[in-house]
């Protein structure tokens, strides 16, 4: 059973799995765990295999047409109880997958709006938007130079900052 800020969240990949570039292969993920890795000072997006005791790392993986994931930022309460926080909800997608008869451009704003459809009938409000630039603060492993090729046609990755007020019960 969800808690928290992982109420709206897994109300959001509900929607995603049943209406986000159905029939693609695809890796929608739950709120990760913000490890930090080697340099202390880049975080490592992994989440926890059900069932087991391993972690994987879900940044880019080049197999998939599209992955997500949400990144809940470090709040503090409002008042008892209560919450506001800020979540990234990071998407790597590979665009002439999803949209093979449209150009890159057109690719890319289509992408933005199908996602921008689903997150309107959720509970969080968009507070930003950025390009493969909101990625810098991820652990890319040993060639950090991976990120700048992460984001090179066909594939393109972007980032909302949503917000939420929840009760933490």
């Amino acid at each position: 059973m969800s808690k928290g800020i992982d109420i709206p969240i897994d109300a959001l990949l509900a929607y995603f799995n049943t209406y986000l570039w159905v029939g693609k292969v695809n890796s929608f993920y739950g709120r990760v765990f913000r490890n930090i890795k080697n340099d202390q000072s880049k975080i490592c997006p992994e989440i926890l295999l059900t069932g087991t005791n391993t972690y994987i790392d879900v940044l880019k993986d080049s197999s998939k047409d599209a992955q997500c994931f949400f990144d809940a930022q470090p709040q503090s309460p409002n008042a008892k109880d209560i919450f506001t926080s800020d979540v990234w909800l990071c998407f790597m997608v590979n665009l002439s997958k999803l949209y093979p008869l449209l150009s890159r451009s057109e690719a890319q704003d289509q992408v933005q709006r199908d996602v921008i459809d689903l997150l309107m009938s959720g509970q969080f409000e968009i507070t930003g938007f950025s390009g493969y630039e909101g990625f810098t603060g991820y652990d890319w492993g040993e060639d950090q130079t991976i990120q700048a090729k992460a984001d090179m046609s066909p594939h393109y990755l972007f980032k909302y900052t949503l917000q939420a007020t929840y009760i933490n019960s």
